[in-house]
């Protein structure tokens, strides 16, 4: 016979989950989704390891703490960059593709575009929407036909 309580107690250590499920991964990164998490786990960018889930009563798959942290400081998603910047996702990964930085990943097997951060530091710096105003006196950049008040300007320093 078997005591239910002594299994328990033997498959839960005590503590709370210290990893991320594949969609909390995606809570605490923006723009990285369950398939991208999987493909980041298959390239060996995000550790798995087993933790006890309480709700579930069970162990379970956890991309770990310390990956998460390890791939954002050194990676950023262009929808981080755009939110970072005040400006959409697409309007940062036009300029980053116009300042020739290269994803840090094939996003044919990715699905996402991760970027260096250290490639998008070096490469645009700080982005910040810019007025123009040109004869007739409008906000934007009519020279890219960008939507008024989305002209960027690259900032020293």
């Amino acid at each position: 016979m078997v005591d239910a309580d002594e299994v328990r107690r033997l498959l839960q250590d005590g503590t709370p989950r210290a990893g991320y499920t594949k969609r909390e991964v995606g809570k605490v990164a923006a723009g990285l989704s369950q398939e991208v998490v999987v493909a980041l786990v298959a390239r060996g960018r995000l550790t798995v390891a087993e933790e006890f889930c309480p709700a579930n009563r069970r162990r379970i798959p956890v991309v770990t703490r310390e990956s998460v942290e390890a791939f954002t400081a050194r990676y950023a998603t262009v929808a981080e960059i755009g939110k970072a910047n005040g400006i959409p996702a697409r309007t940062a990964l036009r300029l980053l593709q116009e300042a020739g930085v290269r994803a840090a990943f094939d996003t044919s097997t990715v699905d996402a575009w991760i970027y260096e951060r250290s490639m998008v530091g070096d490469a645009m710096q700080i982005l910040q929407p810019t007025p123009f105003t040109g004869p007739n006196r409008s906000v934007g950049r009519a020279d890219r036909g960008l939507a008024p008040g989305w002209g960027v300007q690259l900032l020293e320093g």
